[in-house]
């Protein structure tokens, strides 16, 4: 029996991942495979991309652990880059790329210019630029020169599997496995209750959209938006939760708002009569179980901590990220310390391949990718992200209501967990799920 082309691909997609779940020798060839997959073609490049940022971020205490994901994971990313070059349209003049293309190209080779000439570690941030840059561009090309029809085929297909993934952490609750960084926050399949978190948040604001898009009441999607909520409940962490909820706040705001009379048109689901009889219903329980619910929500947000606002419980949590922060950016107002680089860079943890030298890793952890711009790239080429921000928050918002929840909670999850310019680990994903929101404008009104 001959196989479909979708057929065979399924095939080799199930072969990495059982190749990435069988052992540590299995654990590295299966980005191999990956990386040969990811030649095959723009669709193919996104989902390579996402099973090469699964393998690389999976709880080594419950899967085997891979002494390659790293130097495989910029493998994946290269050989897509490739597919996305040799697809290219090469024709026509070197404005042929799109506004967005040539725009984020820009942007690039600004910033790059700036590890060479600036940084003061070059080979730690002309890496980490080469990684974001490839990654980026190579994204945003394969989700542009994706038909309508398939772009969405492929966002569904990544939000299903991205819960099939939370389902399976779920069988890790009761183990210590699901608890192995504190003891506390659970962090299912995946290396850090954090990344459970945000996970599962990208998830959550899907399905919560699909039901305020649905005119009947979506009890499918209401069920997924509850997993998601006790998941990120599970994993403690307070970011993606509090994203979660502004970013869904403002979107349907914005949305409403630039829709006007058509408002009711995009959020159906909120003139539901089951909606509005299930609001009452949880209203009038909320109502009833108050006082548990905010001890609940106190103990969420506090996680343990005797401070009296949220307020002061963001700056408890992150002075100690942004005060470094603060500091270098008094001492570099104009030209920064790096892009990439840690606050105090002489502390990085830098992993080097073999003989080269060349540097693969170097983990940071700032809290607020957007006092990080600043400090990283200084005022001028710092304000030119910015700007490069603001322009694809209009593409963005041009794309309908996902598309502005996509980028809206990408924006707030940064104000805690910076992974915005980070092509490896929560990066990664962040990265893959903009591409889809920036890459696409026109019918506003589209079902997720």
């Amino acid at each position: 029996m001959k196989l479909s082309y979708s057929s065979l691909s399924a095939v080799v997609l199930i072969f990495s991942i059982v190749l990435r779940l069988s052992s540590n020798a299995g654990a590295n060839l299966c980005f191999f495979v990956l990386a040969a997959y990811a030649l095959c073609g723009r669709r193919e490049a996104i989902y390579a991309l996402s099973l090469a940022w699964l393998f690389s971020m999976l709880n080594t205490a419950i899967f085997p652990e891979s002494s390659f994901a790293s130097a495989g994971r910029f493998l994946v990313l290269i050989s897509a880059s490739v597919s996305m070059a040799i697809r290219a349209n090469w024709s026509g003049s070197i404005l042929a790329p799109s506004k967005l293309l040539f725009g984020t190209m820009i942007l690039c080779v600004s910033i790059l210019t700036h590890s060479w000439f600036l940084s003061s570690v070059p080979d730690v941030s002309i890496f980490k630029t080469t990684s974001w840059m490839l990654s980026v561009v190579t994204i945003f090309s394969a989700w542009a020169g994706l038909e309508l029809s398939e772009r969405e085929s492929v966002i569904s297909n990544l939000f299903w599997s991205i819960f099939i993934l939370i389902l399976v952490s779920f069988l890790f609750v009761g183990s210590a496995a699901g608890y192995v960084v504190n003891g506390r926050g659970f962090q299912g399949a995946l290396n850090h209750p954090q990344f459970f978190g945000v996970t599962a948040s990208y998830v959550g604001i899907w399905s919560i959209l699909r039901m305020l898009q649905s005119p009947r009441f979506a009890w499918q999607s209401a069920a997924i938006a509850l997993v998601c909520l006790a998941a990120i409940v599970l994993s403690q962490a307070r970011t993606a939760g509090l994203s979660l909820l502004i970013s869904l706040l403002c979107t349907v705001l914005v949305q409403s708002y630039l829709m006007g009379d058509k408002a009711s048109t995009a959020f159906p689901g909120l003139k539901s009569r089951t909606t509005i009889l299930l609001g009452l219903f949880l209203g009038s329980l909320i109502m009833l179980s108050l006082p548990f619910l905010v001890d609940v929500f106190s103990t969420f947000l506090k996680k343990g901590r005797n401070l009296s606002s949220t307020v002061d419980l963001y700056s408890n949590s992150r002075a100690v990220l942004w005060d470094p922060m603060i500091e270098n950016i008094q001492n570099h107002p104009l030209v920064g310390i790096g892009f990439g680089l840690s606050s105090e860079p002489s502390l990085m943890q830098v992993t080097r391949l073999g003989f080269m030298d060349i540097p693969i890793s170097a983990p940071v952890e700032k809290g607020i990718a957007w006092i990080a711009i600043i400090e990283e790239l200084g005022i001028f080429v710092g304000s030119a992200v910015f700007i490069w921000l603001a322009f694809i928050c209009i593409r963005a918002l041009a794309g309908g209501v996902l598309n502005t929840a996509i980028f809206v909670l990408i924006i707030c999850l940064n104000l805690g967990e910076a992974t915005f310019f980070s092509a490896g680990g929560m990066g990664a994903l962040a990265m893959i799920l903009l591409g889809y929101a920036v890459t696409k404008e026109g019918n506003a009104y589209r079902k997720v």
